[in-house]
């Protein structure tokens, strides 16, 4: 297939409408964020959608694990002084960036990602079966019981269900179904693409140096494939990135989403995510909203980088930590063999320097 990236948005401010009725407005900011050390973030819009608090946070996927930690924080976010729920920004903390990858370097990624997938259609590796003969949840099939929820999956660091779910042909039945971190399924670790990806967004001041993102899903949706509206887990941690490849394609997000039609859905925050865009969700946007892509206009894919809460000592997690080590040292050898064969150059090139010869009398 001829992938040809369309053309990048514009960075002017995001107005997103209901109706005639203008709901939020998102202003364009660059600061250098202080957690990120001393790489400078890069320029990002941010939202606001002002509403009360409507869903229960406790009732989340995964809330109740880790119960401890959330509801402390919970009950300063959510509830007002008189105990009832508070007016908060949902889209606090959202941010969108835009133009990340150039053309070429969108092209490759998208030739890469059908590399990879065809590897895992066939079974080859690193998509067989481990040394113990497991069974490799790495590559999931569109469903075949509804054409307009099909979508392609590759998933990477660690096996994940975003819904409960009792259907035994994707890997899943009674308990086993339920959402969240699959630590009995193997998977692959990311390929070289991805990790190259990652090195690329914290270079753009996107996380910090000691929350690399150890765990992918990539979707690839044809012409009117969709994502049913789902909650963020809380096996991972905040924030998270989706990069947009492809094609500019809407999500839809909020505290409740209606269906409206096969594959259609309403909620009150509608956005496009730019061609070469990365969404980072995190605090409200993450906790509480729901998220849902309607049908594909063209073909899309989207790559989902999470972080795993430590409580996982997965066998594919420690080995997906060493290739990422192993790969970011071999991106400082190489950056540091290219400064040292530039400065050889640029020394070779330079003029021979003339030697003053004393004055003759």
């Amino acid at each position: 297939a001829s992938y040809v990236p369309s053309d990048y948005a514009s960075s002017a401010p995001v107005v997103v409408n209901e109706g005639t009725k203008t709901i939020y407005v998102a202003r364009a900011v660059e600061y250098g964020a202080v957690e990120h050390g001393s790489i400078e973030e890069a320029a990002h819009t941010i939202f606001r959608r002002s509403q009360p608090i409507a869903v229960d946070p406790t009732k989340a996927p995964g809330a109740s694990t880790y119960r401890a930690e959330l509801i402390p924080r919970w009950r300063t976010d959510y509830v007002d002084e008189d105990g009832g729920p508070k007016q908060i920004n949902i889209l606090h903390e959202m941010k969108l960036y835009q133009g990340v990858l150039s053309a070429h370097d969108e092209q490759q990624l998208l030739v890469d990602i059908d590399h990879e997938l065809l590897l895992a259609q066939q079974g080859l590796p690193p998509y067989d079966a481990n040394y113990d003969g497991a069974v490799n949840y790495s590559y999931r099939p569109p469903p075949t019981t509804n054409m307009l929820i099909g979508r392609q999956t590759l998933q990477y660091g660690c096996a994940y269900e975003d819904r409960n779910s009792t259907n035994v042909t994707n890997g899943a039945n009674g308990d086993n179904g339920a959402a969240g971190i699959k630590a009995d399924r193997h998977v692959a670790p990311m390929p070289v693409c991805l990790t190259d990806l990652l090195v690329l967004m914290r270079s753009k001041g996107m996380f910090g140096e000691k929350s690399w993102p150890d765990s992918a899903v990539v979707d690839i949706f044809k012409e009117g494939d969709c994502m049913p509206p789902h909650t963020e887990h809380h096996d991972f941690t905040r924030p998270i990135f989706t990069l947009s490849l492809g094609s500019t394609q809407q999500i839809v997000m909020g505290q409740k989403i209606r269906t409206i039609g096969a594959g259609q859905f309403k909620a009150d925050v509608e956005l496009d995510l730019p061609n070469g865009s990365i969404l980072a969700r995190q605090s409200h946007s993450a906790d509480i909203l729901k998220l849902a892509v309607s049908s594909a206009r063209a073909y899309r894919v989207s790559i989902t980088f999470r972080g795993m809460r430590p409580n996982f000592p997965l066998e594919q997690a420690s080995e997906q930590h060493k290739r990422l080590e192993h790969h970011l040292v071999a991106k400082a050898k190489e950056s540091a063999r290219a400064e040292a064969t530039a400065a050889a150059d640029q020394e070779a090139a330079a003029p021979p320097q003339q030697t003053q010869q004393p004055p003759r009398f």
